[in-house]
Formats: C-alpha cells, sequence, structure tokens
C-alpha cells in the first residue's frame, strides 16, 4: 500500500471539499450563525454592531432563517436588536411566510407581537395565512386569523384563499377559514 493509499487517495480519485466564498460567508456571518440558533456568536456579531436585516445573496435576512428554523431564542435576540420583522425576499417572503409554513406557531406570535405585518403577500399573492394553511397547522392559522380575520378573504395571484389549500379531511382548519 502507497503512502497515497494510506490517506484515502486513490491514484486519479480526489475527494476535494470545495465550498465558495458566499458559503463561507453564510455560515461564518449572521445568517448561518442565526440558522443554528448559536446564541452566543449571535450575540457577539450584534454587539459588533452587524446590521440584524442585511440580506445574503437571496434576499434572506438571518430572522428569515431563525424563523425558519424555529429559533425562538434566535428570533428575540435579532428582534431586540431591531431586525425588520416585514423583510421580504426576492420572492416577497417574510419571516412570517416561513415561520407559518413551517408550522412554528410560537414564532409567529413573536413576529406579531414585533409588528409583523400578516396582510403582506409574497410574489404569488400568498399571505402568511396561505403558507400556513399550506402546511395545514391549525395553531399558526388561529394565531393569524386572531390577528386579522380579514386574512381569510384574500385571494392570492390564482384567485384562492387560504382555505383552498386546506386537504378536504382536516375539518377543524376548514372551518377555522371558512
Amino acid at each position: 500500500m502507497s503512502a497515497h493509499e494510506c490517506y484515502g487517495h486513490h491514484g486519479s480519485h480526489r475527494y476535494a471539499v470545495e465550498q465558495s466564498l458566499d458559503e463561507v460567508a453564510f455560515e461564518k456571518g449572521i445568517w448561518g450563525t442565526a440558522l443554528d440558533g448559536n446564541i452566543e456568536k449571535l450575540k457577539s456579531i450584534l454587539d459588533k454592531g452587524e446590521d440584524p436585516s442585511i440580506p445574503d445573496s437571496s434576499g434572506y435576512t438571518a430572522l428569515h432563517y431563525a424563523s425558519r428554523n424555529g429559533k425562538e431564542v434566535a428570533c428575540k435576540l435579532l428582534l431586540g436588536n431591531r431586525a425588520n420583522p416585514n423583510a421580504q425576499t426576492h420572492g416577497g417572503a417574510t419571516p412570517l411566510h416561513r415561520a407559518a409554513f413551517l408550522g412554528h406557531s410560537n414564532i409567529v406570535s413573536l413576529l406579531l407581537q414585533y409588528k409583523a405585518d400578516p396582510c403582506i403577500c409574497d410574489s404569488d399573492g400568498k399571505t402568511a395565512l396561505h403558507k400556513g394553511a399550506e402546511g395545514q397547522h391549525y395553531k399558526v392559522c388561529y394565531i393569524l386569523v386572531d390577528s386579522k380575520p380579514e386574512l381569510r378573504q384574500m385571494a392570492d395571484k390564482k384567485g384562492s384563499l387560504p382555505v383552498n389549500y386546506v386537504k378536504e379531511n382536516n375539518t377543524s382548519l376548514l372551518s377555522l377559514l371558512k
């Protein structure tokens, strides 16, 4: 066995790990830190004056990532440091859209407390209620309807109401959204 074979190098087969500069910046920056919910590192980044609402190359902010992953403490920290709860991605999604779609009712409530606007539509014309209904998340939908009952009557660009995204067998959610 040659020295190269001992270390996993077999002839012309090379297993290189490559990362783009964007990926490295993401992981080491505020976005990856929020995604992971690394509170100490997030505090350190914010203490250095980093803008909590700065978007990545796709338009996502740290709050989008923390909201999507259900990282409540990270969301509280970002919001407490003046992160924009209504920041929109290139596709129009807000942190509220992300949390609603994934069923993070605690994050939905938190974002609403920090004045997230549940009426903002993404590029498909969907509100956070549409996204909660798509995910079949009763508690999320209840919170959103309780905060703004007229959301039930807002149609997306296809003309669909939130209730139109609910499965037939989800009778409690159908009743809530009618």
